[in-house]
């Protein structure tokens, strides 16, 4: 007996343990972006993770982008107004992106903080000179 009641329990208890289990995070946003807590409403924040259940405030002519990290998809939010991310996810006017596995390492590093912008450098300097009649272009490469 106690073995169904502790069954049943578990499988009422497995939908809500899906909807904490999946987070989205905030990768871009256009403007700012608001979400509502019961505290009031504050601004959100690159980075910042939020669950299915997140009532957000797009205002007009706003984009935000989503990440999702376990399926790895991007939705991109343009539709303004009051709602839950579930619901603006849902909103056929938004756009699904699926990642390909170079992207995905990339916005995870980002994420993290783990990427590092590579520059290339030329030690040898350069200069570009146009003579005057003529419509060709001369490069002169360490003088």
């Amino acid at each position: 007996m106690k073995r169904k009641i502790l069954i049943s329990l578990l499988l009422l208890l497995l939908p809500g343990c899906h909807s904490f289990a999946q987070r989205y995070v905030v990768y871009r946003m256009d403007n700012n972006v608001s979400i509502v807590t019961k505290r009031g409403m504050r601004h959100l924040h690159t980075r910042e993770k939020l669950v299915p259940k997140n009532v957000i405030m797009i205002p007009y002519n706003t984009t935000l982008e989503l990440f999702d990290q376990e399926n790895k998809k991007k939705y991109i939010i343009k539709t303004p107004g009051k709602g839950t991310v579930d619901d603006f996810i849902k909103d056929n006017r938004n756009e699904r992106v699926s990642l390909s596995v170079r992207l995905f390492r990339f916005m995870v590093s980002w994420m993290t903080g783990e990427t590092e912008v590579r520059g290339e450098g030329n030690s040898d300097p350069g200069t570009i000179t146009r003579e005057e009649g003529k419509d060709s272009t001369v490069i002169i490469i360490g003088e």
